[in-house]
């Protein structure tokens, strides 16, 4: 088997989406799991890959039932989630950061926007506040959500990583076999190799 290893040297990966509650579970997991070791890195798939606002699904419900209690022992109340925005525009932020920190910062504000302050993600304007909330470059914020050119390369990167068996999320890719990151935590630990 070949080993993956992505641009800032992880060996895994998780693949997560803002309005997935399962996907704030993993992230909280690995988040503490793996400290500021950089043995995980993020990448985010616009699951629904619409480009409006849209009423939560059936699928966003369950996953939110599912997940909802777990979250809460990790101090994240989650209310009912009301809508499921697009979200190719706050990937590719996160995508462009400079740093695992900055990125983590910016995934964590569009996290909490998302579940706890009511922002909707496809909005431009609020991804902007959402930066200045996260300490990023507002130029730099601006120029990504509305680089047309970048969304259309993010999305092939997305339609590229679904037709390598990532169908929904979280997936966390561990050299290139995809788990599960809800197996027993020092399991987890051992498969990350923290």
């Amino acid at each position: 088997m070949s080993v993956v290893v992505d641009s800032l040297g992880a060996m895994a990966i998780l693949h997560h989406d803002y309005p997935s509650a399962a996907s704030l579970h993993a992230v909280l997991v690995l988040d503490d799991l793996a400290g500021d070791s950089n043995a995980v890195t993020h990448h985010g798939i616009d699951v629904l890959g619409i480009d409006a606002t849209l009423p939560a699904t059936l699928d966003d419900l369950q996953d939110w039932t599912a997940h909802r209690g777990a979250v809460a022992e990790l101090g994240w109340d989650l209310p009912r989630p009301r809508v499921h925005p697009p979200t190719v525009a706050a990937h590719a932020v996160e995508r462009a950061c400079d740093s695992a920190q900055q990125a983590r910062r910016w995934r964590l504000a569009c996290y909490r926007g998302h579940w706890l302050e009511g922002v909707d993600l496809g909005d431009w304007s609020a991804l902007g506040a959402l930066g200045r909330l996260a300490d990023l470059d507002p130029a730099m914020v601006h120029a990504v959500v509305s680089d047309r050119v970048e969304a259309a390369r993010v999305r092939r990167q997305m339609m590229a990583v679904r037709g390598d068996g990532v169908g929904g999320v979280p997936v966390l890719d561990v050299a290139g076999t995809k788990v599960s990151p809800f197996m027993d935590r020092d399991d987890l630990a051992q498969v990350l190799s923290l």
